[in-house]
C-alpha cells in the first residue's frame, strides 16, 4: 500500500472497537502515516460497509524469540543464499524496476543476511512481517509503524481483512453474494468472523489456520487461528489452482511472496510445486516453508533433495524446469512490477515448456514509477506491464477465463491455455 493510496479520516470507521493497545504503540502517529478518509475506505473495501458499522477486532502478532532450529534454518538459507549469488554473477543483470527502487529501501535486511551470521538471521526472520524484508510483500516496517501508531489505520486494516474473508466465502460459494437490486444489502461485513470461517472452511474442506509462525504481524483473530489478508490471498490462489488444474497438479509460481501459497498448495492436495523469484526473497519464502512444512520435503538453491514436496529455485533456475513436467504456471501480483525483458522472457519460457495452464491474478494500472519508491511519476517514466499485453506479444495462449478477481478491486483474474508450439495463433 502507497502512502498516497489511502486516506481515511476517524469518521469512516469511527464504530469499529479500538483493539486492546499494541506493544510498541505510540501516541503520536508518525508524519508519514496515510489519513483515512471515508472516500478511500470505500474505495479499498469491496463490501457495502452498512449502518451502524461493523465491529472488527485485531491483534498484532508478538515477537518470537528464534529457537536453535530456527538458527539451523537461518544457516541452511544463508548457505544457499550465497551459493545463489555466485551462480547469479554469471547472467545478465535485470534492468530497472520496481523491485529494484523496494531494494533500497531493504538495508537493514541485506546487512544482516549478509553478515552470515545465523543467530541474527533467525532473529530477524522470526519477525519479518515488521522488517523491511517484507515491504511490498506482507506488510513491511512502514506498515507496522503505521499500525502500531495509528488506531485509524489499524481499525481500517482489520477491516479490510475482514473483508477479504467475506470475499473468499463469496467466490467459493460458501456464501451467497449480496444484491443492492433486491435482499439484505450491507450484511455480510456483519457477520460473525467466526460462523463466515466455518462456513468457508466446510466448503473448501480444511482448516483455515495459518501456521503460527508470524511474529509482528496484523491479523484478526478467527476460529482457531489469525488470519492476515495475504493469508486469504494466498488460500484462494491454491484452492483456484486446484480447481483449475485439479489435484496433485505439478504447479510453478513466478514469484511467490513469502511462501504462503505454495504451503496452502500443499493444504489443499497440489502436487510438486516450485517457486522462482529473486534470491532475497528466496531467503524469506524458504524460511516460512522450512516452518511450516517437514523440513526434508523442501529443496533451496544446491540442495539435493530428492522428490521435494516444494522447490525454492532463484529466477535464473528456470531452464532447469523441463517441457511437460509442469501442469499449470501461476503468477500473482508481481508480473506488472518486474522489468519488462524480464517479464516477456517469462511469457516466453511458459510457452517453452508447455504447460497446460497459465493462471494470472494482477492488476492492470499500468502505473508509472522510479528507482525513488516514494516519489512520485513523470510521464516519462518506466510504467508497469499488462500480463494480457505481454501475452499478447509473445503469441502462443488463448485465453479462456477472464473475470474480476473477487477479493481485491482493481485486479484481473485471467486463464490462459498454453497452445501447442506448432501454433502461432493467439
Amino acid at each position: 500500500m502507497s502512502a498516497t493510496a489511502v486516506t481515511t479520516d476517524m469518521n469512516s470507521v469511527n464504530s469499529l472497537e479500538l483493539d486492546r493497545e499494541l506493544p510498541g504503540a505510540n501516541t503520536e502517529p508518525p508524519s508519514d502515516v496515510p489519513e483515512i478518509t471515508e472516500e478511500a475506505v470505500r474505495a479499498w473495501i469491496q463490501h457495502e460497509i452498512g449502518s451502524p458499522q461493523p465491529t472488527v477486532h485485531g491483534i498484532m502478532v508478538p515477537d518470537i524469540a528464534p529457537s536453535e532450529t530456527d538458527e539451523a534454518i537461518a544457516a541452511r538459507l544463508i548457505t544457499s543464499y550465497n551459493a545463489c549469488k555466485k551462480e547469479e554473477a554469471a547472467y545478465p543483470a535485470i534492468g530497472a524496476d520496481i523491485w529494484s527502487a523496494i531494494r533500497k529501501l531493504q538495508a537493514n535486511f541485506f546487512t544482516t543476511l549478509e553478515s552470515g551470521d545465523p543467530r541474527a538471521l533467525a532473529a530477524y526472520l522470526c519477525n519479518m512481517a515488521r522488517q523491511d524484508a517484507t515491504m511490498g510483500i506482507t506488510q513491511g516496517d512502514g506498515e507496522y509503524r503505521w499500525i502500531t501508531t495509528s488506531p485509524d489505520y489499524r481499525r481500517f486494516k482489520a477491516l479490510l481483512i475482514k473483508d477479504k474473508l467475506v470475499s473468499f466465502a463469496e467466490a467459493v460459494g460458501a456464501i451467497r453474494c449480496e444484491c443492492p437490486e433486491q435482499g439484505a444489502w450491507g450484511a455480510h461485513l456483519h457477520v460473525d468472523v467466526n460462523a463466515l470461517l466455518h462456513a468457508l472452511e466446510k466448503h473448501v474442506g480444511i482448516s483455515l489456520a495459518p501456521p503460527e509462525i508470524d511474529g509482528g504481524l496484523f491479523k484478526m483473530p478467527a476460529g482457531s487461528g489469525l488470519l492476515h489478508d495475504r493469508d486469504l490471498h494466498s488460500q484462494f490462489a491454491a484452492w483456484s489452482v486446484r480447481e483449475i488444474a485439479g489435484p496433485n497438479a505439478a504447479v510453478c509460481e513466478i514469484g511467490g511472496g513469502v511462501g504462503r501459497a505454495a504451503y496452502w498448495a500443499q493444504r489443499f492436495g497440489l502436487g510438486p510445486y516450485t517457486i522462482l523469484d529473486l534470491p532475497h526473497v528466496n531467503v524469506l519464502q524458504g524460511y516460512y516453508l522450512l516452518k511450516s512444512l517437514p523440513m526434508d520435503q523442501v529443496r533451496l538453491f544446491g540442495e539435493a533433495i530428492e522428490n521435494p514436496k516444494v522447490t525454492v529455485w532463484p529466477y535464473f533456475e528456470k531452464h532447469r524446469i523441463t517441457s511437460g513436467t509442469v501442469d499449470l504456471v501461476f503468477n500473482q501480483d508481481s508480473l506488472p512490477e518486474i522489468h519488462r525483458d524480464a517479464a516477456l522472457d517469462y511469457i516466453a519460457w511458459i510457452r517453452q515448456i508447455s504447460p497446460r495452464w497459465f493462471y494470472s491474478i494482477n492488476q492492470e494500472a499500468s502505473a508509472s514509477y522510479t528507482q525513488d519508491f516514494w516519489q512520485p511519476a513523470g510521464e516519462s517514466d518506466p510504467q508497469q506491464n499488462v500480463v494480457g499485453a505481454l501475452v499478447a506479444e509473445a503469441c502462443g495462449f488463448r485465453r479462456v477465463m477472464r473475470a474480476p478477481y473477487w477479493l481485491r478491486k482493481g485486479y484481473a483474474s485471467e486463464l490462459y491455455q498454453v497452445l501447442p508450439k506448432s501454433s502461432d495463433r493467439n
